[in-house]
């Protein structure tokens, strides 16, 4: 019902349940047989589905669609919730274990996004490098142990904007205290992850997918949430389908929205959906909001 109500929202009313009911419900026939204001059947749980044979082919027979819970959800919310994950997890298994074949449209459009990228910013590298050598000195470069594609640790480069070395893996608000001067207006336009076209450059990393975590939240969420370790089927990426439609997220629970939006992407992936989130990154950096 959760999820309904949230279509429901989503669609801005032009999907609504007209009643819910369970395989034997006589009653309910009836109303899909009579009734003007329904026009599909949903299935909602798999495994009341064998038993419902009657009830669908007396939907058909009236002319009413049979669709399935998980079709609905992605094409209205543009996100797979971890609880459908779950009450459908024959079928996700099975979509998120095929083989996956690299693109080489999105390799293309990589090597072209991160050679402009690193030519048009060069003289932003240079300025920034400067002011973190005067406000704290060497090293300029961050570089930290990241999980990547098939589960593989990679070397992320960012500029650094935190004081000292810290090798705890921590959130971002855990450090607050450390945090440079200059980070207070390179982190709202995303600056610091100028050095990140290196990484894709050399393959690492993607311009759009799942952002890299790090070793040990990885650990920590796989072990914590279903089907979190599918993200890590494609490379992970300088910003994503994630990124752009939920916040910074630090608790479990919201780890778990912003899975259910990577997933989407996993699934769903072309490169017009590349373009369009690069776009709305470089709309919400720019004109909106600074980076998430």
């Amino acid at each position: 019902k959760a999820i309904m109500a949230e279509i429901e929202k989503a669609s801005l009313g032009k999907i609504r349940v007209y009643a819910y009911t369970n395989p034997h419900t006589v009653a309910m026939e009836e109303k899909i047989k009579l009734s003007a204001v329904i026009d599909k059947l949903l299935i909602a749980d798999p495994s009341l589905e064998p038993q419902a044979q009657d009830l669908i082919m007396q939907a058909r027979q009236n002319g009413k669609r049979v669709i399935y819970l998980p079709h609905l959800a992605e094409d209205t919310l543009k996100r797979i919730p971890v609880e459908l994950l779950e009450l459908f997890e024959e079928y996700y298994k099975a979509v998120f274990q095929r083989e996956y074949m690299p693109s080489p449209a999105k390799r293309i459009l990589d090597i072209a996004g991160s050679i402009v990228g690193l030519v048009l910013f060069s003289p932003l590298v240079i300025l920034i490098s400067i002011c973190i050598l005067l406000e704290d000195g060497l090293p300029v470069i961050f570089r930290q142990k990241r999980i990547g594609l098939n589960l593989e640790p990679f070397t992320i480069h960012k500029f650094r904007t935190m004081k000292g070395e810290n090798k705890e893996a921590k959130l971002a608000s855990q450090e607050v205290h450390r945090m440079m001067k200059i980070s207070k207006w390179m982190r709202p336009f995303r600056l610091d992850e100028i050095p990140q076209f290196y990484d894709i450059l050399i393959g690492k990393m993607s311009i759009v997918g799942p952002r890299p975590e790090q070793p040990e939240f990885v650990d920590r969420y796989s072990a914590l949430i279903p089907f979190y370790n599918y993200r890590h089927n494609i490379k992970p990426g300088l910003t994503g389908w994630a990124q752009i439609n939920y916040p910074y997220s630090e608790t479990i629970e919201e780890t778990r929205v912003k899975l259910s939006y990577d997933l989407w992407y996993v699934k769903n992936r072309n490169i017009l959906i590349d373009l369009k989130i690069i776009l709305q990154t470089l709309y919400t950096v720019f004109f909106k909001k600074g980076g998430r």
